[in-house]
């Protein structure tokens, strides 16, 4: 089974521009209603270009759900006769599909409510793999067996609207929710651990080329109604050019070590 992520964005020039559209987000809702995903989320991030995005995120416990999803809600219709030639801002959809044994999911506590653990059907308990260097790598049970190296492909022609991606090249979103959170407690995240969360992100995301990070957002989830970064909570989203790169950074680099003293 292969679990699948998928994602439609709207790419604006500032937050306010993402306001005007809101037919696009009543669309885009209407479709969850035919075969629904497992889990949604709404969240928005500014690239590294300054672009304001605007992501709906959503959960399928296989591919074959998801294509049929696409198929049953009219999804892929609308989303291939979208003409941007006509359209005040950008467009754009990612879709991951990961095998099961190249997958994990670890949490502080036991009932886990962001991301693709929504999905789960049970979790497994306290695990040892944890709070060392290469632990991220042992959780993976094809990390016991193959080195996950990136295999790098020569792109060739290709159009505006479509970028293939590559073998083993490895993502990962880490969720901050500070929903729950006493005053005090409060007070310590945004003093101390945010500020050095935010940095390392901003580095990935302007400079995550020099430890191969594809790409870094680091996104607010908003309310769905009204596109405020209103929950209380945050994920970065990345990519990296293999597990190698994502452990490279996480041991050695200063921006990663600073979120983890």
């Amino acid at each position: 089974m292969r679990p699948a992520l998928s994602w439609p964005s709207s790419e604006h020039s500032n937050p306010e521009e993402s306001m005007v559209d809101e037919a696009f987000y009543l669309q885009l809702q209407s479709f969850l209603l035919a075969d629904s995903p497992c889990a949604v989320e709404w969240a928005s991030a500014a690239d590294a270009e300054g672009f304001y995005n605007i992501c709906l995120l959503a959960y399928w416990p296989s591919k074959a759900l998801y294509d049929k999803w696409t198929l049953d809600s009219g999804f892929r219709t609308w989303w291939e006769s979208i003409d941007s030639d006509t359209q005040s801002h950008g467009w754009f959809l990612e879709v991951v599909c990961c095998p099961m044994d190249r997958f994990e999911n670890i949490f502080s506590h036991a009932e886990p409510s962001q991301g693709a653990a929504t999905m789960r059907t049970h979790v497994s308990g306290p695990v040892k793999e944890h709070h060392y260097w290469g632990s991220m790598r042992d959780r993976l049970p094809a990390g016991q067996t193959d080195e996950l190296r990136a295999e790098k492909t020569a792109a060739g022609p290709s159009k505006a609207s479509g970028v293939p991606g590559q073998q083993n090249v490895a993502m990962i979103r880490s969720g901050q929710d500070w929903s729950e959170a006493l005053a005090e407690e409060r007070q310590i995240y945004f003093a101390t651990m945010q500020p050095v969360l935010k940095a390392g992100m901003d580095f990935l995301r302007h400079q995550g080329d020099e430890v191969g990070c594809i790409s870094c957002r680091f996104m607010d989830v908003i309310d769905p109604a009204t596109l405020r970064a209103d929950r209380d909570r945050t994920f970065g989203l990345a990519y990296f050019e293999d597990v190698a790169s994502l452990e490279g950074w996480s041991k050695k680099h200063p921006t990663h070590k600073a979120i983890c003293v």
